[in-house]
């Protein structure tokens, strides 16, 4: 009787023991996950540069109901900021939660250590009986470390891509008289604000009348960025009947995926009238190459002179001794024109620029006969000039007749004389 007692009150205990633990199971399987707001920034292989975009995620995840819900967001104090696209809602598979996330793109506005302050999430959340309960869900301090721009062009311009189209509603070289020509350039770049776009380059050159249209400023919101386009348009109109060159235009940026400087250019363009010559580009340099002299040389012969007049004894020549000493140091003029015609490639300019020398020559007394080589060089020109017999394949180099000529000039052999070629007699 006793061991049955004894039976009967340890199946009791057994089943109080397994009615209890499933109790606690139960209990704790109800109970609700916790919520929690989170923040998750792009995460880049390097430190990011001021103005370069970042990406930053807010992520709420909630077990309730929620009927209203308000995002609060910081106040950005060194960032600017833009929202890419709508809020976006889910329910996480396998669990009783909602989920919640908002994309944004932002741009630090200097370089160090900032600091995001914690976003709050206002909810009224649906409790069981019916209510409504109100609950604010803040997320963490978050910082950054950001790098002041890196020294290098005025306009510090980082983006991921950039892409330019440069196009001309007509060819600017071939206008009529009175005819303007329009230039649309279209810049845009993946990952920068539209504030951040450089300003309108500056085309110009003289003689030629430019209007400038500021330009359109647009962006377009995408889940990786924005992409910001800006379109600029210059109409140009030639004063006169000249050509005119529009320099190259460089547009510096930063490339923020492969971490370098990089540049666009914008390709230099003549604009001219219908018909009008090419510019003689060889004249061009030689005339740069000339002025570049004119400054240096001014100055030099500035200090040389203020020192010559402080030395005792020294006096400033007349008019009269100082062109006599220009003349003597200076080559003569027919010399410049019998070098311009060999650089022009001018036989005929060249053969009697030569002859005009010789004759000054022969009136100045000098007597002299030309070197074998020279002298069939000048029959060269004159047979092809004149159609007279010549060696065949014969080719005219004008500027190595010029040096040998000249050379003759200065180192003449006086014991025999010039005789005068048929054709100038």
């Amino acid at each position: 009787m006793i061991v049955q007692r004894c039976c009967i009150a340890l199946s009791a205990l057994l089943v109080l023991a397994l009615f209890e633990t499933s109790s606690v199971q139960a209990t704790q399987t109800d109970a609700p996950l916790a919520e929690r707001l989170e923040i998750e920034i792009e995460q880049l292989h390097e430190v990011p540069y001021e103005q370069e975009m970042l990406l930053l995620t807010i992520r709420g995840f909630y077990p309730y109901l929620i009927t209203l819900n308000e995002l609060e967001q910081p106040s950005f104090r060194n960032f600017s900021w833009m929202q890419l696209g709508r809020d976006h809602w889910f329910e996480v598979p396998g669990k009783q939660l909602r989920g919640f996330e908002r994309t944004m793109a932002i741009f630090p506005k200097r370089g160090g250590n900032l600091t995001i302050e914690p976003f709050t999430h206002h909810l009224t959340v649906l409790a069981a009986d019916g209510s409504r309960i109100k609950r604010d869900v803040r997320s963490d301090t978050l910082t950054l470390k950001i790098r002041a721009k890196p020294p290098g062009p005025d306009w510090w311009f980082p983006a991921r891509s950039v892409r330019v189209t440069d196009q001309w509603d007509r060819p600017p070289d071939q206008l009529a008289p009175g005819q303007t020509a329009v230039r649309t350039v279209t810049l845009e770049a993946y990952g920068a604000a539209p504030e951040m776009l450089p300003p309108m380059p500056r085309m110009r050159a003289s003689t030629l009348i430019t209007f400038a249209d500021p330009g359109d400023r647009t962006h377009t919101l995408t889940p990786q960025g924005p992409i910001s386009r800006v379109i600029w348009r210059w109409t140009f109109k030639t004063a006169t009947s000249a050509p005119l060159d529009l320099d190259a235009v460089v547009i510096h940026w930063f490339d923020t995926v492969k971490r370098q400087h990089r540049e666009i250019v914008l390709a230099p363009q003549r604009i001219a009238l219908a018909g009008t010559p090419a510019k003689d580009v060889a004249t061009d340099e030689v005339v740069a190459t000339i002025s570049s002299y004119i400054v240096p040389l001014g100055l030099l012969t500035g200090f040389v002179v203020t020192l010559m007049l402080m030395v005792p004894g020294l006096r400033l020549k007349s008019r009269k001794e100082i062109s006599a000493a220009f003349q003597r140091h200076m080559p003569e003029r027919k010399v410049w024109a019998l070098r311009y015609a060999a650089w022009k490639n001018d036989p005929a300019h060249v053969r009697l620029s030569a002859h005009k020398l010789m004759r000054d020559d022969r009136k100045a007394g000098k007597t002299y006969q030309l070197p074998p080589g020279v002298q069939a060089h000048l029959t060269r020109i004159d047979s092809n000039l004149y159609g007279l017999r010549s060696e065949p394949g014969a080719a005219l180099d004008l500027r190595r007749f010029v040096r040998q000529f000249l050379s003759s000039r200065r180192d003449p052999c006086p014991d025999t004389q010039y005789k005068t070629p048929q054709a100038l007699q």
